[in-house]
């Protein structure tokens, strides 16, 4: 048995929910496993990314195949090349937001403000539609509000749809963690 597919077997246990069936646990293990052939994980920080992509959603299913590809890919550099993961502690996703964390700095890096904590308040209040559109784009600082409206909405767009499915870096790292050590 591979690394990674004790990796998957320990993972699946620890992402399990008390009201699991026996074929819920099956088709997350399965979900997880064909994850791990198409990433190959060698880093914790790869291994991290299975464990958010485990779960069949069509985004996250695009997202896996965006990742595999852009990791191909040397010198890849991202579109939005507004956060610079390393700078935050935050993982490698080649620009491929995925944990709450990085909306958080996301948010932090266009508003122009070096408080963390301001960014999971602004999402707080786009996920509860709070802020609207409009209210986003006053927030933007320095060369960020200059960008075009199409712009903006495309980013206000991202922000808001792809960071419903978003768990927090720090979990997905500590399962990966807790697996790895046993």
């Amino acid at each position: 048995m591979s690394n990674y597919e004790l990796v998957s077997e320990r993972v699946t246990i620890a992402l399990q929910h008390p009201s699991d069936r026996d074929g819920e646990r099956q088709f997350r293990l399965e979900n997880l496993r064909l994850c791990f052939d198409k990433v190959r994980p060698t880093t914790h920080a790869e291994y991290v990314f299975c464990v958010w992509a485990h779960d069949p959603y069509e985004r996250k299913v695009r997202k896996l195949e965006m990742f595999c590809q852009r990791r191909r890919v040397a010198g890849w550099e991202s579109p939005y090349s507004i956060v610079d993961p390393v700078k935050w502690g935050l993982p490698e996703t080649y620009g491929i937001f995925i944990f709450r964390e990085q909306f958080h700095v996301l948010l932090a890096e266009l508003t122009g403000t070096s408080h963390f904590w301001n960014g999971p308040l602004m999402l707080r209040d786009i996920l509860q539609e709070k802020l609207s559109f409009d209210d986003f784009c006053r927030l933007l600082n320095g060369s960020y509000s200059k960008l075009e409206r199409f712009e903006k909405e495309r980013l206000f767009e991202m922000i808001s749809n792809d960071s419903k499915q978003v768990l927090p870096y720090y979990f997905c790292s500590s399962i990966v963690d807790r697996c790895l050590s046993q």
